[in-house]
């Protein structure tokens, strides 16, 4: 989750912390700012790979068939 506070006003640890919990960017901005650009750089991140070295382990015995074939 990416979190946004607007002005000066947004409550920096609560932005920073919500964003912190759901793995995600934190960015405080002006009023003045262009948005467009905070969020495309955070849908960018989103398109990083979070995982890069994982194993998933299940009972043969319940599916039919894996996709992609073992």
């Amino acid at each position: 989750m990416h979190a946004i506070g607007f002005g000066k006003g947004a409550d920096r640890f609560l932005i920073e912390e919500s964003a912190r919990a759901g793995k995600g960017q934190s960015k405080i901005i002006d009023l003045e700012d262009d948005l467009s650009d905070v969020i495309i750089q955070m849908l960018t991140a989103c398109l990083t790979p979070t995982l890069d070295d994982f194993q998933l382990e299940y009972d043969s015995s319940i599916f039919e068939s894996v996709y992609p074939d073992p």
